[in-house]
């Protein structure tokens, strides 16, 4: 549900002007459901920005759920199979 984005200013700003002032990170939050839509945005600006490693840190809680489900499931169907106590 929400993805936050470390974005360098130092690296851009040296770009336009290397005698800039060491500048401090820029943290960039954006929140929405659709998983897809926070990648295609971080990669639009990392890609706009010229920008080729980013720190991001996610949270879907509701498609981590779900995950943890399914591999629930895969787990007991093992256990199921190979007879594990």
């Amino acid at each position: 549900m929400t993805c936050i984005t470390a974005l360098p200013l130092i690296q851009v700003a040296l770009q336009t002007n290397p005698m800039l002032p060491s500048l401090p990170l820029l943290q960039v939050s954006l929140q929405t459901n659709d998983m897809d839509l926070a990648g295609d945005v971080v990669q639009a600006v990392a890609t706009f920005l010229n920008l080729e490693d980013l720190n991001t840190t996610i949270d879907f809680p509701e498609e981590m759920e779900r995950l943890r489900a399914v591999l629930v499931k895969v787990w007991l169907t093992f256990c199921v199979l190979h007879r594990v106590p």
